[in-house]
C-alpha cells in the first residue's frame, strides 16, 4: 500500500522530526511512503541526508497547491492521505473531494486549549476562526484521526466536536539509533562543546523560542537560583520564534549573562540533552512534547509544566517533577531540589530511561501506526 504524507514543512519541529524518523521504517512492512512539503525551502531536519521521498510544493499560494497536490493525488493514486499540522490538514482534506482516498489527521497539539488566550500573539477571533474552519473539515473530510495523547484526543474532539471512536492514540517514538545512548564520555564531549564545567549543574531545556514553550518562566527561575547556586548553568536550543525579542530582553534586564545561554538552532541536540543534569520543559500547552521523550531516552530527570499532555508522559515524583505552569518558584524550587539531591535526580532519570523504552521506543511506534495506516486501507473501513 501508498501513503501520501502531506505536511507544512521539514523544519526541526516535533512533528517534522517525528515524520523523518518514522518513514524509513514503514517500507518493511509493506508500506511506500511519499511526502508531499507545502513549503518548498529545505530546511534544518535534513531530508536529502535522509534520503527521504519528499517533493516541494512548487506553487506559494493557497489555490496554487490545492490543485498542485490534487494532482499529486491523482498521480501517486495513495491508498490513504495522511496530514499533520493546521495549513496541511486543511489543504490534503479539501485536495481528496472526488476522489476515493480515505483521510487521516494526526492530532499534534492541544491548538484550541483556553492556555492559548494567554499567548499575546493570538488574536481571539482569528483562533476561533481557525478553529470552525479546522473542526467543518475535519467532520466531513477526514475519515479517521491519530492523537499522540489522551489528552490531546480530548481537547480535539471537544474544540472540534469529531466522533471520540473515530480517533487512535498512539505516541510519538524517537530512533534509538539518532538519539544515542547515555555515557559518561559523551556527558564530557557535549560539556566540552558548550564550554560547561564538569562539576556545574547543567540545565537545558528545547524548543523554539515561542511563548507555548514558557522559557521566560525558565529565565526567572534561573534569576531565582543564581545567587543560592552560582554554580549552575542553564542553556535554551531552539531556533527563533515570536518571543525572541522579549526573552532576549527579559535576559538582559534579569542580568543573566554567564548564567543562561541561548544556543539557537542546534543539530547536535541528544548530545547537548546527553551532557545535562536536568531537562527543564515549562510550556504553556503541549501535544506530547517529543522534546521530554527524548530527554527520558537519555536518562536526564525532567521538570516539566503540570498540565495534562506532559502529566500523561512525566510521572511526578518518579521520572521527574511536574510544577505549576508560569511559576517560576515552583520551577526553581524543582530544579534546586533535584541539584541538591544527585541519588534522586539519577533516579528519576533511570525511571525515565525505562518508560522510554517501553512506550517511545520507534520502533515499538511504527508497528502501531502501519496497522492504523493498513486497517485504513482496508474496505469498508
Amino acid at each position: 500500500m501508498k501513503v501520501l504524507f502531506v505536511i507544512n514543512s521539514m523544519g526541526a519541529g516535533g512533528a517534522e522530526r517525528s515524520l523523518a524518523q518514522m518513514v524509513p521504517g514503514f517500507a518493511e512492512r509493506g508500506i511506500e511512503s511519499k511526502i508531499v512539503c507545502l513549503s518548498g525551502r529545505r530546511t534544518e531536519v535534513g531530508t536529502e541526508s535522509a534520503d527521504l521521498p519528499v517533493r516541494y510544493m512548487t506553487a506559494s499560494r493557497w489555490f496554487g497547491r490545492l490543485r498542485e497536490l490534487r494532482s499529486v493525488i491523482d498521480s501517486e493514486r495513495p491508498d490513504v492521505l495522511h496530514t499533520t499540522l493546521f495549513d496541511s490538514d486543511i489543504i490534503g482534506r479539501i485536495a481528496t473531494i472526488g476522489r476515493d482516498v480515505p483521510v487521516m489527521t494526526s492530532l499534534v497539539n492541544t491548538s484550541y486549549d483556553p492556555s492559548r488566550m494567554s499567548d499575546p500573539n493570538i488574536t481571539p477571533w482569528k483562533l476561533h476562526v481557525v478553529r470552525h474552519i479546522d473542526g467543518f473539515t475535519a467532520r466531513r473530510f477526514t475519515d479517521h484521526f491519530h492523537a499522540l495523547t489522551e489528552p490531546v484526543k480530548d481537547s480535539n474532539v471537544s474544540a472540534l466536536g469529531i466522533d471520540p471512536n473515530r480517533v487512535s492514540v498512539i505516541p510519538r517514538g524517537r530512533d534509538r539509533e539518532w538519539l544515542g545512548e547515555p555515557s559518561a564520555d559523551r556527558r564530557a564531549e557535549g560539556r566540552r562543546r558548550l564550554g560547561i564545567a564538569e562539576d556545574a549543574t547543567l540545565v537545558i531545556n528545547v524548543g523554539r523560542q515561542e511563548f507555548q514553550k514558557g522559557q521566560e518562566t525558565l529565565l526567572h527561575a534561573a534569576a531565582l537560583l543564581r545567587d543560592p547556586m552560582p554554580n549552575m548553568r542553564t542553556v535554551i536550543a531552539g531556533k527563533e520564534g515570536n518571543v525572541t525579542r522579549q526573552l532576549a530582553a527579559t535576559h538582559a534586564e534579569l542580568d543573566l549573562s554567564g548564567v543562561v545561554e541561548f544556543l539557537g538552532y542546534r543539530s547536535d541536540v541528544p548530545d547537548l540533552v546527553a551532557a545535562a543534569d536536568i531537562f527543564a520543559f515549562p510550556s504553556v500547552y503541549e501535544g506530547l512534547g517529543g522534546a521530554v521523550i527524548e530527554a527520558m531516552g537519555l536518562g536526564i530527570p525532567v521538570i516539566a509544566s503540570d498540565i495534562p499532555v506532559l502529566a500523561a508522559v512525566v510521572s511526578d515524583g518518579e521520572s521527574g517533577l511536574l510544577t505549576p505552569p508560569g511559576d517560576p518558584v515552583a520551577l526553581a524550587d524543582a530544579i534546586g531540589r533535584l541539584a541538591k539531591d544527585p541519588a534522586t535526580a539519577s533516579a528519576m532519570g533511570a525511571r525515565g530511561y525505562e518508560i522510554f523504552e517501553d512506550r517511545y521506543r520507534l520502533d515499538a511506534v511504527n508497528s502501531a501506526m502501519a496497522d492504523l495506516f493498513l486497517s485504513m486501507a482496508q474496505p469498508g473501513h
